[in-house]
């Protein structure tokens, strides 16, 4: 009798055990201020939102996304409409708003969200004089309005952008002498 006491709390430890380690792999939690993507077999599945949440451990591949907005810094030299150099710094503030689209261009977005934002920076003080360039926040809601365009192929959204400095550029562009022919 004492065998089988013994046998019956042995297993029932194994099983515990067993089962946390399941529980561990299977179940897990998205915590709040994140949603997480999850593709299954390399395909998208779904959208999950804070909480304790199931999962297929070999089966599913899930994606950590933040729930709120994240700056992303740029700094650039462009010539106004008027030939003056400038030097521009500032952040852009994405949302996300497809968490599908995004998790697709994930990658390129962290990797060039900076050169895009440049980029924009570089077409909008190019349509503008050195004198329209004073005010920052009509300056910053341009530019947001032209990445706004440009990253809602990504899943992003701009919150924001923040212009921190318009500076003239230590180093102006050197001209080429135009040569006739």
């Amino acid at each position: 009798m004492p065998y089988v006491v013994t046998a019956l709390i042995a297993s029932l430890a194994l099983a515990a055990v067993v089962t946390t380690a399941l529980a561990r792999h299977v179940l897990y939690v998205v915590p709040e201020g994140e949603q997480h993507v999850v593709q299954r077999f390399g395909r998208f599945r779904t959208v999950r939102r804070p909480g304790v949440r199931f999962r297929f451990p070999q089966i599913e591949r899930v994606a950590k996304l933040p729930d709120r907005p994240f700056a992303i810094p740029f700094g650039t030299t462009a010539t106004t409409g008027d030939g003056t150099p400038l030097v521009v710094g500032g952040a852009i503030e994405l949302r996300i708003e497809d968490a599908f689209r995004y998790v697709g261009g994930y990658h390129v977005v962290r990797r060039t969200g900076a050169t895009i934002a440049a980029a924009t920076v570089i077409q909008v003080v190019g349509a503008r004089t050195a004198a329209e360039l004073r005010d920052r926040s009509r300056l910053a809601r341009e530019i947001a309005r032209h990445l706004d365009a440009q990253l809602d192929r990504f899943g992003l959204q701009v919150a924001g952008a923040v212009i921190t400095s318009v500076e003239p550029s230590p180093h102006p562009p050197t001209r080429r002498p135009v040569v006739a022919a």
